[in-house]
């Protein structure tokens, strides 16, 4: 139960470690949630203001995300295994979803580190990750070209750091339009002009975009 003149929708601790893909599909789970003040609407909004975004080849091996097996306990209850997926539409056991508490809690958070949540009931739980594995996707025994493998995966990492500097261009955009008018005159900064000069800090060429 929660402790007297605690908020139910408390949620604090490591810091949440994801990919612009994963920021971009909580962002479109956000955007269904719209006013909602259900405990995972609430944590929802923390992930998505407390979140790091990094490209996948930077997050490390340790820490939770979409595919990986994670190992943990709540409230010090026996750890216990599960799936990390998306949604439990297609959910099957031995999966934990992204829609529920739980899930969206141990997102993006490593081996060693614990978070506090309000769960479905608004109770306050207390998850701690204990390990972080890949899980084997299933193989047909068919070797795959390694160049194409590496073409793919450039491929792949070229679109994530394209993403990275869109997301960042709208972050400093956002930065600079709750500066009053003052403040931008003193640094020689017209308003109409904020989104090139953000464009340039984060390194975006915006008349590409």
């Amino acid at each position: 139960m929660l402790h007297q003149g605690m908020n139910p929708n408390f949620c604090v601790t490591a810091v949440t470690c994801i990919t612009p893909v994963e920021f971009e599909r909580l962002e479109t789970m956000m955007s269904t949630m719209t006013g909602s003040r259900q405990p995972l609407a609430n944590l929802l909004r923390r992930k998505l203001a407390a979140s790091v975004v990094m490209l996948p080849s930077d997050i490390s091996s340790n820490i939770a995300r979409i595919g990986k097996r994670v190992t943990f306990s709540v409230d010090g209850a026996k750890a216990i295994s599960r799936h990390l997926v998306w949604t439990e539409s297609t959910v099957s056991e031995g999966e934990l979803p992204c829609t529920v508490t739980t899930g969206l809690a141990l997102l993006g958070i490593g081996k060693g580190q614990s978070i506090s949540f309000a769960d479905e009931r608004g109770e306050l739980r207390t998850a701690l990750v204990a390990d972080v594995v890949c899980a084997e996707p299933p193989s047909d025994g068919t070797p795959k070209p390694a160049a194409s493998a590496s073409k793919r995966r450039d491929t792949l990492r070229n679109r994530l750091k394209s993403r990275m500097r869109q997301w960042h261009h709208q972050r400093a955009i956002m930065a600079l339009q709750c500066l009053n008018g003052a403040l931008l005159n003193d640094v020689g900064i017209a308003r109409n002009d904020i989104p090139h000069i953000a464009a340039r800090v984060v390194g975006l060429n915006v008349s590409n975009r």
